[in-house]
This record gives C-alpha cells, sequence and structure tokens, in this order.
C-alpha cells in the first residue's frame, strides 16, 4: 500500500512537472534574475509566515483561554454567590418582608463586578431589587425559560449562567423547605475583564515580537546551510521530470535531513521503476486472463463454437442491423445422423471427436461474418446475414456435403466410420418481419422434415400449414402450386 501511495504522490508530482516543463524552462533565466524567486527568498518568507500564524495564534488562544477561564471561574463563583444570598434571603421571602430582602441584596455593594441581583418569585413578580444602574442593562430573557425549566441538584446551588455582551448572568433557584419559591438573580460586569486581557495581551505581543526578532537571525543562519543541499535536490527533480528516466539518482553531500530526504526520493525512483516494470506485466497477465475468461464464457468448451448465451447475445445485434438495412438472412439447424447409435457402437469419447469434426467442417465452410453456435447435443445452429433463399440453400448443401466427406476420414481413432448430417433452413426476406426466435423454430421444422425424409440431406422451410401434409405422406416431396413447406434434396 504504501508503494502505491508513493507511486501516486509521484505520479503526480510527474505529471505536474511535464505540465510545467516549458514554463520552467522558459523562465529560467528570470528566476535566475528575480531574486524573488529565489531558495532563500522563499525560505525567509516561510519562516516570516509561520512565525506570524504562530503569532497570530498563540495570541488568539491566549486571549480565548483567559477569557473562558475567567468566564468559567466567574460563572462558578456568581451562582455559588446567589446560592448563599438566597439561603440568607429565604426567611425574608417566606414572611415577606420586602425590607429584609433588599438589606440582604444590598451587601452585593461590596463586590464591584455585580451591578445587578433580583429575587423574583416563582408567579414572575420582582420581590427585591439591588442595581447599581438607574436602569438595570440588559434583558432577563432567560429567566422565564429557567422558571418553567429549571434543574437543580438537591442543595439549592445548582444554576445557569449566561454570558452576554459586557455582563454575565446568573440564575439560581430559590428554595424553601426543597419548594420552589423563585429566583435569585445577578448581573456581573465584564469591564474588569477586559481591562486584565488589554494588559496581559499587550505584554504577550512584546514577548512575541522579541521571540521573532531572535529567531530571524537564527533562521537566517540556518536557511544558508539548507539552501544548498534543497538546490541539489530540485536539479535532481528537474533532471528526472525532463528526461522521463528514473534511472536517474541525485547525489547527497551530507548525512544530515535534508541528505535522508535525497535518499528518500531515490529509493523513490527505484521502486516507481520497479512498479512500473511489475505493473506492465500485471497489465499483460490481466488481459490474457480476460482473454480466457471471455472464451470460457461465450464457447463451448467442446468445440470451441459460441455457446447458446453468447449466440443469441450476438445474433441479436446482427439481426437487428440486418432487419434495418432491409437486407434477407437466414438460420440453419444442423443435426448429426444417427448420433446415438455412434455413442452406443464407438463410445462417448469418438462421439465428442465427431461433434468436434462436425463443428471444424461448418466453421471451415461459413464466411467470417457468419456466425456458429453449438446448439445442444448434437446440434448446431448457423446464422446467415445478407443472404436470400438460393444462396442459403447452396450453402446449406455445401456443408452437408462437407461432413458427409470429411468427418469420417477425419476421426482418428475410429477409422471408416461414416457420419453424415441433416440441415434444416428457415429463410427471412427483406420485406418480412420475423424475430430470431421464429426463424429458429422454423428451420428446427424443416430439420425434422428432413430427418423424416431419410436424413443426410437439406430442408427449406415454406409454409407452416403443409407440415402435417409432408409427414402424413412419409417424407416424401411434397410441393403445391403456390409453395411447398419442405424443398428436399439428397
Amino acid at each position: 500500500m504504501s508503494k502505491l501511495k508513493i507511486q501516486s504522490e509521484w505520479s503526480t508530482c510527474r505529471a505536474g512537472g511535464l505540465r510545467g516543463r516549458e514554463a520552467r524552462e522558459s523562465g529560467n533565466d528570470n528566476v535566475n534574475k528575480n531574486p524573488n524567486n529565489s531558495i532563500s527568498a522563499k525560505l525567509q518568507s516561510l519562516i516570516l509566515s509561520t512565525l506570524f500564524i504562530a503569532l497570530v495564534t498563540m495570541f488568539s488562544s491566549t486571549a480565548v483561554n483567559d477569557v473562558l477561564t475567567y468566564q468559567a471561574t466567574l460563572s462558578d463563583n456568581l451562582i455559588t454567590l446567589a446560592a448563599a444570598v438566597g439561603a440568607n434571603a429565604a426567611p425574608a421571602v417566606e414572611e415577606r418582608n420586602i425590607a429584609l430582602a433588599n438589606r440582604v441584596l444590598v451587601a452585593f455593594s461590596a463586590e464591584k463586578s455585580i451591578t445587578l441581583a433580583q429575587i423574583v418569585l416563582a408567579d414572575g413578580r420582582l420581590f427585591a431589587q439591588y442595581s447599581v444602574d438607574a436602569v438595570p442593562h440588559g434583558d432577563s430573557s432567560g429567566i422565564e425559560q429557567w422558571r418553567d425549566g429549571y434543574s437543580t441538584d438537591g442543595d439549592g446551588r445548582s444554576g445557569r449562567a449566561t454570558v452576554h455582551l459586557g455582563f454575565v448572568e446568573v440564575v439560581v433557584p430559590l428554595r424553601i423547605h426543597n419548594h420552589h419559591v423563585g429566583l435569585i438573580v445577578l448581573h456581573s460586569s465584564l469591564s474588569r475583564l477586559y481591562g486584565q486581557l488589554f494588559w496581559q495581551l499587550l505584554l504577550t505581543t512584546f514577548e512575541f515580537a522579541a521571540a521573532i526578532a531572535m529567531s530571524l537571525a537564527v533562521a537566517t543562519r540556518l536557511k544558508r546551510r539548507i539552501e544548498r543541499p534543497i538546490a541539489e535536490l530540485s536539479d535532481g527533480m528537474t533532471r528526472v521530470s525532463r528526461q522521463q528516466d528514473y534511472s536517474l539518482r541525485v547525489n547527497k553531500s551530507d548525512d544530515d535531513e535534508i541528505g535522508v530526504l535525497i535518499d528518500g526520493f531515490n529509493t523513490m525512483l527505484e521502486q516507481i521503476r520497479l512498479r512500473d516494470d511489475r505493473l506492465e506485466q500485471y497489465r499483460i497477465e490481466i488481459l490474457r486472463q480476460n482473454e480466457q475468461l471471455q472464451h470460457l464464457a461465450t464457447r463451448d468448451s467442446l468445440t470451441g463454437c459460441l455457446n447458446r448465451r453468447a449466440f443469441f447475445n450476438a445474433v441479436g445485434s446482427a439481426f437487428a442491423d440486418v432487419k434495418a438495412r432491409r437486407r434477407p438472412m437466414a438460420f440453419v439447424m444442423v443435426d448429426i445422423d444417427h448420433f446415438k447409435a455412434v455413442n452406443d457402437s464407438f463410445g462417448h469419447p469418438v462421439g465428442d471427436e465427431v461433434i468436434q469434426a462436425v463443428a471444424r467442417t461448418l466453421a471451415q465452410q461459413i464466411r467470417p461474418q457468419d456466425l456458429l453456435c453449438r446448439y445442444g447435443g448434437e446440434e448446431f445452429c448457423v446464422f446467415l446475414p445478407d443472404i436470400d433463399g438460393d444462396q442459403a440453400y447452396t450453402v446449406a448443401e455445401r456443408l452437408r456435403a462437407s461432413i458427409e466427406s470429411n468427418v469420417g476420414r477425419s476421426i482418428r481413432s475410429m477409422q471408416g466410420i461414416s457420419v453424415s448430417a441433416s440441415l434444416g433452413v428457415a429463410l427471412m426476406k427483406a420485406d418480412t418481419s420475423s424475430s430470431t426466435m421464429m426463424l429458429i423454430e422454423q428451420a428446427d421444422e424443416a430439420l425434422y422434415v428432413a430427418k423424416r425424409s431419410g436424413r443426410n440431406r437439406v430442408s427449406v422451410y415454406a409454409q407452416p400449414n403443409i407440415v402435417a401434409c409432408a409427414i402424413e405422406h412419409g417424407g416424401a416431396d411434397v410441393r403445391t402450386e403456390e409453395s411447398a413447406h419442405v424443398n428436399g434434396t439428397q
């Protein structure tokens, strides 16, 4: 997996190098003359950018962390303080003593950050209040929601703190004898927080500025040592990109991190070269296996002819093409005569040889555009596009004669065996409409008549209403004035 990743990354770099090769070659002089494009300038810019980003990130994270920490601490302290006030004010609320409750709230004047303290009854009425401002700042829109959905841990100290612009609002339930009777509401100003943060962040800024100045002095010396091996690596990558030669290697001058990087680059080049060789071998092997799978999926294992599924797939497109061009076509069904007797007399191995020999003979006698299929057992089907009736009959007769003449002599394991076949032909003229299965069925019917008529002959399908007549006459050659169902020949 790592090698694949290395190859993928390097392929991307290589593609980018190829796309940019022309631009680099034409702009080499400008790069050398423009100091802003040098490795030194880029490295210095990188260092400055990194320091700036570090400063902003640390400055922001420090500020955010301080604000959140102070807010969390302030919220916890205010909730604890409000719970204590609630405990002190509980008797006053129970006795409905507003003056006593106000005196309890006035105690918040010692805490400069508290700008508002309220006791709100359960029905929403304001019972007592302490406020630094004449008009309380902010809103208490969360009180109604808290009154209907507050939670408690059982001791009356739980509450909710909400941060608003400039202040924090704390709402704590007021309980008497474990019954909810109201709320304690506190507002605390954040002005002191903002003041503390300002001075703290200002000090942090000066500290970071001093760190940047020191880092720049160190970085200036460091970048000079880094530039040379980086330039060597860059030159080596350019050579590889231009020449597309993965046998090239980059020389390293030091055993530092850049030297390790150069070693890694050289190793990657070797891995790419080896991987390219292996991929090419895999590609050739996959193509070979795909061809084998395609052959196994579409061919009959005994004869090498198309199997039925592949035959119908191929005939489907060819059939549609011939019909679209309004050309005639024909199907020929071929059945080996007395094949069961061959198997019974000589054995199945000889029967397999007969089937193979018939298949070879048929394949040798048809055109390249014709399709040959082992339809099943000892039966074959041939599709003949762009052929009329006379031509189809001639082809079928040639196939029959070739089988009779050649197949028996080609069976080496059994000398003197005689092999013949019966053939049925179905035609479709250019101006007629038939389907593939209909024509095959018609060719099969003609084949049946050829067998009933004495075998080793060709029969051509003509009219379906003559079939019974032909069989009834014991397979004789039956004709009418209009047309004949079967035309037979010995």
